[in-house]
């Protein structure tokens, strides 16, 4: 059985980031005994296609009992693989979360994760920001399949999220920083 899809979107300009992020999970799903229980689904295109509209098809691809998506050029804790698999296989719950390290235009501040936050808190560096489960989380592929991203380059994560969140019943934290952000408004590619 597949517990886990991580789905990854990517564009040709951002493969050399997309070798570094597969290495990575790669690394880690061969140091376990999960090979036929993580799946990584990558939809790379030439930006025929919206950014929404390739996570919505990441999405419909999945095959694991939870799904995430992480950026090509994002970083992931040493043990993301062995801890999302773990909580994928043991728990039954809506969505699996943890917090994120951020750097946003080389400010960094922890983003603290957890379904009692009914709206996400603006970016603050140096502090903990409250946010709501987002993309990166791991969602239950069988409840939250239908929800949709919206079809445009930016905002779309937060269009998938906003539906979802009214729709969470339970959830587990795991209590760590499993995801690393970095968000530089001179190179992003989500407005070109």
């Amino acid at each position: 059985m597949i517990y886990l899809s991580v789905l990854i979107p990517s564009i040709p300009e951002r493969q050399n980031q997309l070798n570094l992020l597969l290495k990575r999970l790669e690394g880690q799903i061969n140091k376990l005994p999960v090979k036929d229980e993580v799946e990584i689904i990558v939809l790379m295109d030439n930006k025929q296609i919206t950014i929404g509209e390739k996570r919505e098809r990441l999405k419909n691809m999945a095959q694991g009992k939870y799904f995430c998506l992480l950026d090509d050029d994002d970083n992931i804790d040493e043990a993301y693989i062995e801890e999302l698999h773990n909580a994928c296989k043991n728990e039954d719950v809506d969505v699996i979360y943890f917090d994120t390290w951020a750097s946003v235009d080389g400010q960094v501040g922890t983003i603290k994760v957890s379904i009692e936050h009914p709206t996400n808190e603006q970016f603050v560096a140096g502090q903990d920001t409250l946010r709501k489960p987002s993309h990166v989380n791991a969602w239950k592929t069988e409840k939250f399949r239908g929800f949709k991203f919206g079809d445009r380059n930016y905002g779309e994560d937060f269009d998938f999220c906003n539906q979802c969140y009214p729709h969470i019943t339970s959830g587990y934290k795991i209590d760590k920083v499993l995801h690393y952000y970095t968000y530089d408004v001179n190179i992003t590619q989500a407005f070109d």
